[in-house]
């Protein structure tokens, strides 16, 4: 059925005149469900703090703050969510009640947190051998002079973990007909060898196993830079400060294995 014409304008079909919410409804449909699922995130910090303290870890000062940093890491990807997003989802163009575009907004920021809790379950589990051990038997080893400041790893690698998050979600949620499987083997292996270096080199005090683990941890991450580019160049791009830092790592951890 073609649209009614009046006066010679062309007035809009049913189906346009549906798909145009208010502006009212679509900010309290993008508020809302960014804060429920902030909400969600930051009950689930709460819980990991409250469960590490079970298991004796309350000691853990990486532990302690796991709940404040979940909420951190929410805050922020709600804050920079409508430069994530497309920018349909937040103006409901595309959808025919502001029901739909909430569920399009939902599945986006479920994809988005999704990928964050990936990245930063890695900084947990290796955070458990980690910080019980910077300050006994990392802190008496002999390291070379170019070493950095203790305090100076938790900022950064908390940065960096945000950075892997949001680079698996951008391959995620990439619109291409290209194959996405070896980027997502890529991105699973470098972030189990990222898990298992901390494990090896400050649980085990295995320095030269270490360096093996870490030299291949280099390898792929190369590679999941490469597969990245062939999807989403910001994706790939986001990973260059992860590959500078495990590079000085690998150098750090060479060099106090030959002190040592």
């Amino acid at each position: 059925m073609q649209p009614i014409q009046q006066q010679g304008r062309r007035l809009p079909s049913a189906n346009s005149s549906i798909a145009r919410v208010t502006c009212s409804s679509r900010v309290f449909c993008c508020l809302t469900v960014t804060v429920q699922h902030t909400h969600s995130l930051r009950a689930n910090g709460v819980i990991f703090s409250h469960a590490a303290r079970d298991f004796g870890l309350e000691s853990s000062a990486f532990l302690r703050s796991a709940g404040i940093l979940c909420a951190a890491v929410s805050a922020i990807a709600s804050m920079f969510m409508h430069t994530i997003l497309p920018r349909e989802a937040c103006f409901c163009q595309n959808y025919a009640t502001a029901e739909d575009s909430c569920y399009y907004i939902s599945m986006k920021l479920l994809k988005l947190f999704a990928s964050l809790i990936l990245s930063f379950s890695a900084a947990a589990i290796g955070g458990i051998a980690t910080s019980a051990n910077i300050p006994t038997w990392y802190a008496v080893l002999e390291k070379p002079f170019f070493n950095p400041p203790n305090w100076i790893f938790g900022p950064v690698w908390t940065v960096l973990y945000f950075l892997i998050g949001i680079s698996l979600y951008l391959i995620w949620t990439a619109k291409t007909k290209k194959s996405k499987t070896n980027a997502y083997i890529l991105w699973g292996a470098q972030i189990v060898l990222n898990t298992l270096w901390s494990l090896v080199f400050f649980g085990l005090h295995q320095l030269w196993l270490g360096l093996a683990v870490i030299v291949l941890l280099d390898v792929c991450v190369v590679a999941t830079i490469l597969h990245f580019y062939k999807i989403n160049k910001t994706a790939a791009k986001l990973l260059f400060p992860y590959m500078v830092w495990i590079s000085f790592a690998t150098l750090l951890n060479l060099a106090i294995a030959v002190l040592n």
